[in-house]
């Protein structure tokens, strides 16, 4: 029971830091949003509390009820991608906040932070709802807050084998020696006329 509490709370958690998303339902970005235009600041640029907190429970429920399967299945544990979101989402912000709440609410770094945790949040209901592996729901795309390859993929080639090279002479015949044939006889057949 313990557990489940724990689980509860913690997917509402997430959905107040999803809340700051921008994909399908945009419950994040637009819970970002709300709290930067209708929150309060001291003279230090920081949010009012209270208020922060409020939008964002107003974000959970938009994500509770964007993503009703992807949140029950979190909430019992089955949907881990979703906390691989949040951690994202945290990384992102904790690399692009300047200290002050006022200025992040107008940092263009900030707010694609929510953008991609939106569409890490959509691309998580894909795998943990509809089944979809990762690659197919775009969940590590960097778009998604995924990590880019340390190098592109390359596909392997090998050159030509001695047989590939050396084409046999019917292949010349009926090729390149058929075409310049037929192109000497055209030229002929009209200089005649």
């Amino acid at each position: 029971m313990e557990v489940m509490l724990t689980r509860i709370f913690l997917i509402g958690l997430v959905i107040v830091a999803l809340s700051t998303f921008s994909f399908a339902g945009s419950c994040a970005l637009d819970s970002f949003t709300k709290s930067c235009n209708d929150c309060s600041f001291d003279e230090s640029g920081k949010m009012d509390k209270e208020c922060y907190e409020a939008i964002q429970e107003a974000g959970t429920g938009c994500i509770a009820t964007t993503y009703p399967m992807m949140s029950i299945k979190y909430a019992f544990g089955s949907c881990p991608h979703m906390d691989e979101c949040v951690s994202r989402l945290s990384t992102c912000k904790e690399l692009f906040k300047t200290g002050s709440d006022a200025r992040d609410c107008n940092n263009a770094e900030m707010i694609e932070c929510f953008k991609t945790a939106d569409r890490c949040a959509e691309a998580s209901n894909r795998v943990c709802v509809e089944g979809k592996t990762e690659k197919d729901a775009g969940f590590n795309n960097v778009s998604a807050g995924g990590t880019v390859p340390d190098k592109p993929a390359v596909n392997e080639t090998k050159p030509p084998s001695k047989q590939e090279r050396e084409a046999p002479l019917w292949d010349f015949v009926c090729g390149e020696a058929f075409i310049l044939v037929g192109l000497l006889m055209i030229a002929i057949f009209i200089k005649n006329e």
